[in-house]
């Protein structure tokens, strides 16, 4: 088991989504990939925002509080469905307070998680 998700689970879930034009983008110590159909049918939610594949302890992510299986779905209010529009809001943050506020869904409960740097 690693984490939320055992890694055999993890790489079996993975697999179709990288199939279907997904990556993994590693992002202020987070993994993230979009949540496309087939991967939000096997974790049984919507298909919308990205699924963080694994956060490394130590990093930005980490000390939000983010974990692996946690999917985001805002960013400051704006709607993620991509990791690259995760990276156009924190573009913006870089020149403002540096921090992002986070809309996520860990283990179907909706949660509020700051990103500072």
């Amino acid at each position: 088991p690693g984490g939320l998700y055992g890694s055999q689970l993890l790489s079996t879930l993975l697999t179709p989504a990288l199939g279907y034009g997904g990556g993994v983008y590693p992002f202020g110590g987070a993994e993230l990939i979009a949540l496309n159909e087939d991967l939000s049918d096997v974790l049984d939610v919507k298909p919308e925002g990205v699924f963080v594949t694994r956060v490394i302890r130590g990093t930005p992510a980490a000390d939000a509080g983010l974990r692996g299986g946690d999917i985001i779905l805002r960013a400051n209010n704006a709607r993620v469905s991509t990791p690259i529009d995760l990276v156009r809001v924190i573009r913006v943050a870089v020149d403002g307070d540096r921090s992002v506020v986070l809309q996520i869904v860990r283990k179907h409960q909706p949660q509020s998680l700051t990103l500072r740097w």
